[in-house]
């Protein structure tokens, strides 16, 4: 009965190891439907911009999630993360999730870009913040901040608290306000661009901060 008992033991483990069962203790089975995506999905990123009242604006990208799945027998698998090689005028780095890279703004007011699979193929990304980097103009004693097309904009209120506008309520998309009074000093857009990159696939947030006075930072 002993040599039965002992067969069954090792029949047992070889059948348990067999299915990843054995190990450390019983395998949590979520760890094994996720997976490191190295080719090319859709993917979320944020593109911040800092524009300060008497300098050129400043931007990074901050890369989000991928969308990705795979289907191994019985189990789909969900990309949990990416490894992409990201190239932007002099910078070359490995990008994953919650990565950030720096942008350079070019004289046109675009960004430009592209990431790199696994299998070299490139998807690049041309994306225009002009109507970001040039959206005050002062007159007299008052600013006028154009919002553009796609995006919202936002104003911190001493009184009032923080107060939201949509380009598409106001008359030429602008708002003005007081060069020196309760609105403060500065200013925020925010845009949800969709159909990115050369694919097509791609969302991007862009978030901007603009200043309008000296005094600002």
């Amino acid at each position: 009965m002993k040599k039965i008992a002992a067969l069954f033991s090792v029949l047992s483990a070889v059948i348990l190891s067999s299915c990843g069962l054995l190990g450390t203790g019983m395998t949590d089975p979520e760890t094994n439907y996720w997976y490191t995506a190295r080719t090319h999905a859709p993917l979320q990123m944020d593109i911040n911009v800092r524009c300060p009242y008497d300098s050129a604006c400043a931007s990074n990208v901050a890369f989000g999630w991928v969308i990705q799945s795979m289907q191994k027998g019985n189990i789909l698998y969900s990309a949990a993360d990416f490894e992409y090689t990201f190239v932007s005028d002099s910078t070359r780095a490995t990008v994953k999730m919650n990565s950030i890279e720096p942008l350079i703004i070019h004289d046109d007011g675009h960004v430009r870009f592209s990431l790199f699979d696994s299998t070299q193929a490139e998807k690049s990304y041309d994306i225009d913040l002009s109507g970001v980097t040039h959206s005050w103009t002062r007159r007299g004693d008052s600013v006028d901040v154009a919002i553009p097309e796609g995006y919202t904009m936002a104003i911190m209120e001493k009184e009032e608290g923080q107060l939201g506008f949509s380009g598409d309520t106001l008359p030429d998309r602008t708002v003005t306000l007081p060069y020196e009074g309760p609105s403060g000093r500065d200013y925020s857009l925010r845009g949800n661009l969709s159909g990115q990159s050369s694919y097509g696939t791609d969302s991007v947030l862009v978030s901007a901060v603009g200043y309008w006075r000296p005094d600002s930072l």
